[in-house]
């Protein structure tokens, strides 16, 4: 019997699934140059059918360094399902300069990751 109870369990959250992957689109970067040490602004389009509740979005630069973080949806709740997201992102002083390509994805409360957006942004002196 326990071992009966047990397959039911995990059938059942299996075929739950952990919700729908968030999309995106509408990647704004004002700023095309970015002085080091300094920050920029950057906004998109999320939407997630399950809610924005846990949200956070991967930034990752590449070109003459590579560097990646993730930033944390201010005031995002499940109740939202769909939101036009600013964020603020820089490069270290200690950054080389040079053209940096910026690439973008959502990922939910529950690690399912969005499709990728991206930019470019110079880094200066």
């Amino acid at each position: 019997m326990r071992m009966l109870l047990l397959a039911a369990v995990c059938v059942v959250a299996s075929a739950c699934g952990a919700g729908e992957p968030p999309t995106i689109s509408q990647l704004s970067l004002p700023q095309q140059a970015v002085t080091l040490g300094q920050q920029a602004n950057g906004a998109l389009q999320v939407s997630d059918p399950d809610g924005l509740g846990g949200m956070r979005l991967r930034l990752t630069f590449s070109g003459p360094a590579t560097t990646a973080t993730d930033v944390a949806v201010q005031g995002a709740s499940d109740a939202i399902t769909e939101a036009q997201v600013p964020f603020v992102f820089g490069l270290l002083g200690s950054a080389p300069v040079g053209t940096y390509t910026l690439e973008v994805v959502a990922i939910d409360g529950d690690d399912n990751t969005s499709n990728a957006l991206s930019g470019t942004v110079e880094a200066t002196n």
